[in-house]
């Protein structure tokens, strides 16, 4: 399978899988039948907090009237439909607690979420904002934030935190599961949001509407319908300005200049205006005739054999070499201009019997001998 085709394939693995399922949700305050009166209050009473379970799925809905509850159908609290969509809320289903905001002026404090499967002691809850643990008791963790919100987690097992910890958005919490001190329940995680509301004090607040919010964000989805309905693998859509560049994969702003580079991931040296006469590979006050380092050893002139030449009375090993051009003297290398090379001037007949002469003076007084005298044999 190649190309398409395993994409494909994969698409449709992905969309086949609870995690990637249609999430669906039944609107706030809609209990399950005979299990009390909701409230119908979609307000998130915890904007922009992270959903309490570390990944998705996540299935809320009641643990007493769900499959295998105390009021509920019979079977098993593992039945495969206390973990499908939709979603149902169950805050102020019939409790004893004084609840304020309840219909009833009683109920359940919060929202019961059953993690991806019914294996106890291995989801993650973790912190829903960074703020301070207020309390770790038998079966249940506060965590309070800087604004005075309280979030709390009920029935963990493992948990990770201590009373005075600093926690931050996302930090581990505990595993969710069926603990209830001495007594068990489903495995579940209870999640209440506990804060101040005009008109009704420091009170336990509904849940739905901040966790509906809050797992869209984790299942990256938005804008559900009113039937409450959220649509399936549809980004995040972030109101950027028109004159404000989008993400590119690197920081590069729209108004740059045609001419100058691109940030390409290589140092490019700025460009300097050179005058059209000068190297531009130099030093600004180098002249053009200086020659180019191009990292070879190059001699100032050809070897014309063991003896130096010698036209003056400095007979050492170091004579400069000073004879005119016209005496036919073989001139020093000179550069020709942006070739980055050293060239020899052409000789001619005229400078090679010259150039022997004057070879042969420099061996006769090196060996003492003069112009005329024969040479010694060996």
């Amino acid at each position: 399978m190649k190309g398409p085709a395993l994409g494909l394939a994969a698409a449709l693995a992905l969309s086949a899988s609870p995690a990637f399922a249609q999430f669906t949700y039944r609107p706030a305050g809609e209990l399950v039948s005979g299990s009390g009166r909701g409230r119908p209050d979609m307000t998130s009473y915890a904007p922009g907090m992270r959903f309490p379970i570390e990944s998705a799925p996540a299935y809320a809905n009641s643990q007493v009237w769900g499959v295998g509850g105390n009021y509920g159908p019979s079977g098993s609290q593992c039945d495969a439909r206390n973990r499908s969509y939709p979603w149902r809320d169950n805050y102020c289903e019939s409790r004893s607690w004084d609840m304020p905001m309840c219909p009833s002026g009683t109920g359940h404090q919060g929202q019961d979420i059953r993690a991806a499967n019914c294996q106890d002691n291995v989801h993650w809850s973790v912190a829903a904002a960074t703020g301070r643990i207020t309390n770790v008791g038998s079966y249940s963790v506060y965590l309070m934030t800087d604004d005075g919100t309280r979030y709390d987690y009920l029935h963990l097992r493992s948990v990770q935190v201590a009373v005075g910890a600093r926690v931050v958005r996302g930090d581990r919490i505990g595993r969710v599961s069926n603990n209830f001190g001495g007594t068990a329940t489903t495995i579940h995680l209870h999640f209440n949001i506990q804060r101040a509301v005009t008109g009704f004090g420091n009170v336990y607040a509904p849940t739905y509407g901040a966790l509906v919010e809050a797992y869209q964000r984790l299942l990256s989805v938005t804008n559900p319908t009113d039937a409450g309905v959220a649509p399936r693998d549809v980004p995040v859509v972030i109101d950027v300005p028109r004159d404000v560049p989008r993400d590119i994969g690197f920081d590069v702003a729209r108004d740059v200049p045609v001419d100058v580079a691109r940030d390409v991931g290589a140092d490019i040296p700025a460009r300097v205006d050179v005058p059209r006469d000068v190297p531009r590979d130099l030093p600004l006050d180098v002249a053009r005739d200086v020659p180019r380092d191009n990292g070879v050893d190059v001699p100032a002139a050809r070897d014309l054999g063991p003896a130096p030449v010698d036209v003056g009375t400095d007979t050492g090993p170091e004579a400069v070499e000073d004879a005119s051009a016209d005496a036919g003297v073989e001139a020093p290398p000179v550069e020709e201009p942006g070739c980055g090379c050293r060239t020899q001037p052409p000789r001619t007949r005229r400078s090679g019997a010259w150039l022997m002469a004057l070879a042969a003076l420099g061996l006769r007084r090196r060996r003492g001998l003069s112009p005329g005298a024969p040479s010694p044999r060996r």
